[in-house]
């Protein structure tokens, strides 16, 4: 007998066997089937791979029956997703990527492969793959969709197409919204707020409810980032659901009817909505199959294979701790069974599965041996207990330094004969690790501060082998975990911080200390502006530090308010009440100011307010500038100048109007500037640079 064969390059290979698929098949030939030939089941083409070993031949060997192993009929659509969104299933329903911005780009599958997956982009950067109808892709009452999906967040659009972070995601939809586009079949997933999975499936002809059926299947057996199986089945009145292998729904339903459906395109990652997209999915696609007729369980559990999420940790069940105390001659033994709280609610049975009871304690137990099985929605986990009138313990135990076990502080075997509290022997065994603990210290400088500059500096002095991890906290509901910073407060108090300080092998240790951050306060107040708009000193106000509020009002010399200051950073822009400008001249100001020590500070005095009444130009002066007068001083007139302190550096008297100053001599700062003649005086601010 011989078998018809097919090379294969060996760079193609099948994703169930984590490599690629051949793009093309090159001419048969024949192969000796008396050489020992391995046999290989690939998952998605159902088809099989001979090797002839005396000849390094990679061979394919289409099967014509494998009792229920593989299928009879093949999907009428078929996404292996390998470089590009062809069908597979030899129907011709290749699909075409789509997006509003861009397209569905190509990804690592769930084996590690490069550019064997669709990366789809949810809510805010919506994409899909659409599949035009056609005749093979018209469905009876029988369907099958089996995919891979991978999310690592679940945000997306609820109901009304707005965003919500637990929002709808479709995965596959032969259907519009059932609104302002014809309805036919969907299946997607939600998350809630408990954060419990939901797979969904519906299927309705006509314009909003009632559905024809729809129902869901909630899941906790799952993690972000997991790769997960789905499979939906309807045969008819019948609908069933499977998550990683396992039937999570049977139900009966009305029965299917895609009459609809089957006049839509095909959408993977959203649903059609006349004009809108509806539930664009977040997240990854691989492996879509569709198939005109309801999978049995075991052809679903070979779609799934034998691929385990490494992220899948909720989906196995371990023992924080399973203690059994002796029985000592009387039916007074116990097994307490604790598992981890991941797959919660938990049954447990003693006696190999045929009873199982909620409570994982078993009281009143003679000796013997005890077949324990703890099963749960996602697992089931098998172990052996034995109830003996004495025991053998051995452990192995890890502790840090300072900590010990039965009077053990130091590495090494320890054999201990104890006896239990109803007199049984027990001997126990352990294989004690001792780790070094780090030693936590830190200067803090410095550690009494005012307010007014409360920035201290923290710097880890802690001993211990690398690497180390840093936790501060600084009593003040604020945290740190860099090595050295320096830190600002905000209010005044003493403040305890303290450095927790672990290293590799979670050892840990603690230092205290205390910040002290004093009250303080500072007020100064000007007593000159100059409210022209160029900018410089135009403002009048108190600049003040460690004060919580203050008041202050304004007068002129005839005891009138004319501005009132009720703000700590408050502020006069040399403007009346009614609006006009103040006019130029002594002000007396009282200022009353609450620190934060909660003390009262009281300040009074005078400001004089000038406004330029003259050009000089150019201001600011380098070396010279120019006094116009503008005809507004006449006849003869003294000039001086005096620095901002009110210092006198230069007087002269000029009968002109236009005078030429010489200021080469004066240092850089602000300056001013008086001229008078007879019956006015008229000063000037100027900056020389």
């Amino acid at each position: 007998m011989q078998f018809l064969i097919v090379d294969i390059p060996d760079i193609y290979f099948d994703k169930a066997m984590h490599t690629h698929k051949p793009d093309f098949l090159p001419q048969a030939r024949r192969c000796n089937p008396a050489n020992p030939l391995f046999l290989i089941l690939t998952m998605k083409k159902f088809i099989h791979r001979l090797i002839c070993p005396d000849k390094g031949e990679l061979l394919l060997f289409v099967l014509l029956f494998f009792n229920s192993m593989v299928f009879s009929q093949t999907p009428v659509a078929s996404y292996p997703f390998n470089g590009n969104a062809n069908d597979a299933s030899g129907n011709g329903n290749n699909g075409i990527l789509s997006g509003e911005s861009a397209n569905p780009v190509l990804t690592a599958d769930r084996f590690g492969n490069p550019n064997s997956a669709y990366q789809f982009g949810g809510y805010y950067n919506k994409n899909w793959i659409r599949v035009p109808n056609s005749s093979s892709l018209k469905l009876n009452n029988q369907l099958s969709i089996s995919l891979w999906f991978n999310q690592c967040s679940f945000a997306g659009m609820d109901g009304y197409g707005g965003f919500s972070t637990n929002g709808y995601h479709i995965l596959i939809s032969k259907a519009g919204d059932g609104i302002s586009a014809n309805p036919g079949f969907d299946t997607g997933i939600q998350t809630d707020t408990k954060n419990l999975l939901q797979l969904y499936f519906g299927n309705t002809n006509g314009y909003g409810p009632p559905r024809n059926f729809d129902a869901a299947t909630k899941i906790n057996c799952f993690d972000t980032c997991e790769w997960i199986h789905f499979v939906v089945v309807v045969n008819n009145d019948k609908l069933q659901m499977y998550f990683n292998g396992r039937k999570t729904l049977d139900q009966t339903i009305n029965p299917a009817d895609f009459t609809n459906a089957n006049t839509q395109d095909l959408f993977i990652g959203r649903m059609n909505g006349g004009g809108r997209i509806w539930y664009p999915f977040n997240g990854k696609i691989d492996d879509v199959n569709i198939y005109s007729i309801a999978l049995t369980q075991a052809q679903v559990t070979t779609l799934m294979g034998s691929y385990r999420s490494p992220l899948a940790v909720n989906n196995t069940i371990t023992l924080d701790s399973l203690i059994t105390n002796l029985a000592c001659g009387s039916d007074n033994g116990s097994i307490s069974i604790y598992p981890n709280s991941n797959n919660a609610p938990y049954q447990f049975s003693i006696d190999g599965g045929v009873t199982y009871q909620s409570s994982g304690i078993f009281p009143g137990l003679g000796v013997g041996k005890y077949n324990v099985k703890i099963k749960t929605f996602c697992n089931q986990k098998d172990t052996v207990v034995n109830i003996e009138t004495s025991i053998s313990i051995t452990k192995s135990l890890t502790l840090c330094q300072g900590q010990s076990y039965l009077g053990h502080a130091a590495t090494g075997k320890y054999v201990d004969n104890l006896k239990t509290a109803k007199g049984c022997d027990s001997i126990i065994t352990t294989n004690l690790t001792v780790n070094p603990r780090p030693v936590a210290n830190f200067t803090v400088l410095p550690d009494v501060v005012s307010i007014i500059k409360p920035e201290v500096s923290f710097t880890d002095k802690s001993t211990g082998s690398p690497p180390l991890t840093w936790q501060w906290s600084l009593g003040n509901g604020d945290s740190s975990d860099l090595r050295n910073f320096n830190y600002t407060y905000t209010d005044t108090g003493k403040f305890k911080v303290t450095l927790l300080v672990k290293n590799q092998y979670g050892c840990a240790d603690s230092i205290s200390t205390h910040v002290t951050v004093q009250s303080g306060y500072s007020i100064f107040i000007p007593n000159v502006f100059t409210p022209n708009g160029d900018g410089i000193n135009d403002t009048f106000g108190p600049v003040t530090k460690g004060v919580s509020s203050l008041e202050m009002s304004i007068s002129d010399r005839s005891g009138r308010i004319v501005h009132k200051i009720d703000q700590v950073n408050g502020r006069w822009d040399g403007l009346m009440p009614s609006g006009s400008a103040a006019p130029q001249g002594v002000y007396f100001y009282l200022l009353r100011a609450l620190g934060y020590d909660e003390l009262e500070y009281i300040r009074q005095g005078n400001v004089n307010l000038y406004r330029d009444q003259v050009n000089l130009v150019p201001n600011p002066v380098k070396s010279s500038a120019v006094l116009n007068f503008i005809g507004r001083l006449t006849g003869e007139k003294t000039i001086s100048v005096y620095t901002a302190a009110g210092m006198l550096i230069r007087t002269f008297n000029t009968t002109e109007d236009i005078v030429y100053l010489d200021l080469t001599s004066l240092n850089p700062g602000l300056y001013f500037l008086k001229a008078s003649d007879s019956s006015q005086r008229i000063d000037v601010k100027f900056i020389k640079e």
